[in-house]
């Protein structure tokens, strides 16, 4: 089934007015969105998950991790979802911050600021997994972190980058969304009709020279670290060495290089949750990394394939750079 803009404002609609509510409920979780939004919209979950998906990656809306998946304990991971917008994020923060204070002194019986709290609890973050302390630290933790990010880089979620990308998801993904930015529908409008013509039906531009020359650079540059004797000499020892002593023989820059080259983005993510990559200068490399190879979606089509595993693993990057700073707070 194919996804149409109103889909997407009627999912985003129900976070924003759920964000707005100021209450215990205001960030709706998402085994609740999906089933509801199924049941009300007539489509299957697929279909709605897929529509977060968009909005995530158009920075409409951001996830928090609420609950954390346990397999050993028959546990599901539960995210989290808020609009983008920073006097939303500041009056959820201000909210589940009070929460977190009014939680912890029951509790605990003393009283403590939200800060000292995270502070204190962070490294307890796996045991409170399913608790209800556990999943408001986890709210309070990541709205401070989003707060902070976008303060940071203003411009990649601002409402004109957040069209734009709508926009070009849009065109990807088989429907003409149309923005109150009429530039952006204009572009759009005019690759549709090349589209129904026959003409260039991905909609993607052919790179200019010099686009062309920095994309054959970068591609050599990923090229050469997997074609030097250091690749060969990688490959030999992967399977006979743990994870730490191949970091520190060879760094974290040529060990992501070597999967990102194979498209393993899923793993070098799957790493990072497992909490085996923990520094924030070795998260920081990979988040440089990631940048290079965006430059390349539209040029390499087996990379645009994977999309999704770049954007999961940009979440996850986020996450632990903060959960990082946190532990030094």
């Amino acid at each position: 089934m194919v996804i149409t803009q109103d889909m997407l404002e009627q999912v985003f609609r129900t976070i924003e007015t759920r964000n707005g509510m100021l209450n215990s409920q205001s960030i709706v979780h998402s085994d609740e969105l999906v089933s509801q939004l199924s049941a009300q919209m007539g489509v299957t979950k697929d279909v709605i998950q897929q529509s977060i998906q968009l909005l995530l990656d158009s920075h409409k809306i951001l996830h928090i991790d609420i609950v954390a998946k346990d397999e050993a304990r028959n546990v599901d991971k539960i995210d989290g979802y808020v609009v983008t917008d920073m006097s939303n994020i500041r009056s959820l923060k201000n909210f589940f911050d009070s929460q977190l204070m009014l939680l912890y002194e029951k509790q605990y019986h003393r009283a403590r600021g939200a800060t000292s709290i995270i502070k204190e609890l962070f490294p307890q973050i796996r045991t409170l997994n399913t608790s209800e302390i556990g999943q408001i630290l986890n709210k309070a933790m990541m709205l401070g972190e989003y707060e902070k990010l976008i303060e940071k880089d203003y411009k990649e979620y601002s409402h004109t980058w957040q069209e734009k990308r709508m926009s070009e998801l849009g065109r990807e993904k088989g429907f003409l969304y149309h923005s109150d930015i009429e530039e952006l529908n204009i572009t759009a409008r005019t690759a549709h009709r090349s589209e129904e013509k026959g003409e260039d039906a991905s909609f993607v531009p052919a790179p200019s020279a010099q686009n062309a020359e920095e994309a054959m650079a970068s591609g050599a540059q990923w090229k050469r670290a997997i074609d030097t004797s250091e690749y060969q000499e990688f490959s030999d020892k992967k399977s006979k060495y743990p994870l730490n002593r191949l970091l520190s023989i060879y760094g974290i820059e040529f060990f992501t290089k070597i999967y990102f080259r194979k498209y393993e983005f899923a793993y070098i993510r799957k790493i990072i949750d497992d909490h085996q990559i923990t520094s924030k200068s070795e998260l920081l490399v990979i988040k440089g990394l990631i940048a290079s190879v965006k430059k390349n979606l539209n040029i390499d089509p087996k990379l645009n394939a994977f999309r999704d595993d770049i954007s999961a693993l940009e979440r996850s990057i986020t996450h632990a750079i903060f959960y990082s700073s946190s532990l030094k707070m």
